[in-house]
């Protein structure tokens, strides 16, 4: 684990989030309690390098597998406008196939199925 993982178990507790590290990028995830047929993906980050070989879209696999061996029907992420990664970030979820399904708060929030 990443001292940023480490850091988020002791911010969250234990078992707030799951992570998928790799030389390359993280992503992590959680089954969030108000959503139990979703998988929630929290945080993903690829190294600059890495983004056009396809990358983002792996971490969004191993998320959505893990999903599927759950039992649970959808992926969920949010998106932040006022970040300066807003655009790329928007680029890859709905090229992976997501659909926006509400905007609010400054925030907008998609979902892909298992």
């Amino acid at each position: 684990m990443s001292l940023w993982s480490d850091y988020l178990k002791e911010l969250r507790g234990e078992d707030a989030h799951q992570f998928i590290e790799l030389p390359w990028g993280f992503v992590s995830y959680s089954f969030p309690q108000w959503a139990p047929t979703c998988i929630q993906i929290e945080d993903m980050y690829v190294v600059p390098e890495e983004r056009k070989l396809g990358r983002g879209n792996e971490l969004l696999g191993m998320v959505q597998a893990i999903g599927l061996k759950a039992g649970k029907l959808f992926v969920t992420a949010q998106l932040e406008l006022n970040t300066l990664t807003f655009e790329n970030a928007m680029r890859v979820q709905l090229a992976a196939g997501f659909i926006p399904i509400a905007a609010e708060n400054g925030k907008i929030y998609l979902r892909r199925d298992c």
